[in-house]
């Protein structure tokens, strides 16, 4: 049996997401709420994106360093665009962004992804590391209902 094209193309296909316990971070929930992440899986322009990111955020270090005269204005611009200080380890980046774009609830810019990933660092690659899990399997259709689960018969008791 060959690929359907025709009915891969007339799939609903939806990234999948998943939600992921964080009770290290319950404190900035709504009281009430369980502290719970929820996180898609990527495309491939976003995986692309990512892979990038530790080069582009590079490149936007040495701009700054270029254009401004002194450390504490290089400061300041790295913290209104959301950089931290310092030189950040490539995945580190590229996860800061798999986690910014991804994240579905709640929505977050790149500030937050870099502060999770510094003063929460288990969540942060517990996070990111559901949304490879989501990436690699692949988006799910709506159209096609999932599996279920087999009946099992207990046997009547004497």
């Amino acid at each position: 049996m060959g690929f359907d094209a025709a009915a891969f193309e007339r799939a609903q296909l939806v990234p999948r997401t998943s939600k992921v316990p964080v009770p290290g971070l319950a404190r900035w929930f709504t009281e009430g709420t369980d502290p719970v992440w929820t996180v898609r899986g990527m495309d491939s322009s976003e995986v692309h994106y990512t892979s990038e990111a530790g080069k582009t955020r590079a490149t936007v270090a040495n701009l700054l360093n270029a254009v401004a005269e002194g450390g504490s204005q290089v400061k300041a611009l790295r913290s209104a665009i959301g950089l931290p200080d310092g030189v950040v380890p490539g995945e580190v980046v590229r996860r800061q962004e798999m986690l910014r774009l991804a994240s579905v609830d709640p929505v977050i810019d790149l500030t937050i992804a870099v502060k999770l990933s510094e003063m929460h660092p288990v969540e942060f690659w517990h996070l990111t590391n559901e949304i490879l899990i989501l990436t690699g399997q692949g988006a799910t259709d709506l159209g096609k209902p999932e599996a279920a689960s087999p009946t099992t018969t207990a046997s009547p008791s004497a």
